[in-house]
């Protein structure tokens, strides 16, 4: 009787971790980012920084390909990302790499526009820069650009970003962002 009840327990065992959920795959992201003058910056204000881009993924995103995705984890990079909707999405995404990251978050309509918040920090720049809270435009209403459930491809425009520890700082931000594998 006693080898049967634990023949019965090790059972259950095997059936409760055989049955489990397998794990979502990892969030990836790509991004290019352009951060330089503003033709919006107030008057006495300048960029104070170099125009530079900055690139996640090897080759980048462009208008027409998804270029490589970074893989959460890999290579010490971080993505985080959440995509939800149904004709109008919110979404949330950061990538970090060594020396970079970026962070978006907003809202965009299906095949069209939306309004949200970015922040930039690149190691050239030595600090970081961000927009005011829904200041910048998403789009993807062009070519091949599109939003869904747990993924987004994603072009940008912010006429004016900020360092808040310097505010004679005002420049432009532009970009390319891939999310997938997002969090719904």
């Amino acid at each position: 009787m006693r080898n049967a009840l634990i023949t019965m327990i090790a059972g259950l065992g095997v059936v409760a971790t055989g049955c489990s959920d397998p794990l979502p795959p990892p969030a990836e992201g790509s991004g290019t980012v352009y951060v330089g003058p503003s033709n919006a910056a107030d008057p006495g204000y300048n960029c104070g920084y170099a125009p530079h881009t900055q690139n996640f993924g090897d080759p980048p995103p462009t208008l027409t390909t998804r270029g490589q995705t970074l893989v959460d984890g890999d290579a010490g990079s971080k993505v985080t990302c959440r995509v939800s909707g149904t004709n109008e999405f919110s979404f949330r995404g950061d990538i970090v790499i060594p020396g970079a990251n970026v962070s978006v978050s907003g809202t965009v309509t299906l095949k069209g526009k939306g309004k949200g918040t970015v922040s930039i920090f690149d190691s050239s720049m030595h600090d970081s820069v961000s927009s005011a809270d829904g200041a910048c435009t998403f789009d993807v209403s062009t070519g091949d650009l599109t939003v869904a459930n747990g993924s987004i491809w994603v072009k940008f425009n912010c006429d004016k970003v900020t360092n808040p520890s310097v505010p004679s700082i005002q420049c432009g931000a532009s970009g390319i962002l891939v999310f997938k594998g997002c969090d719904e």
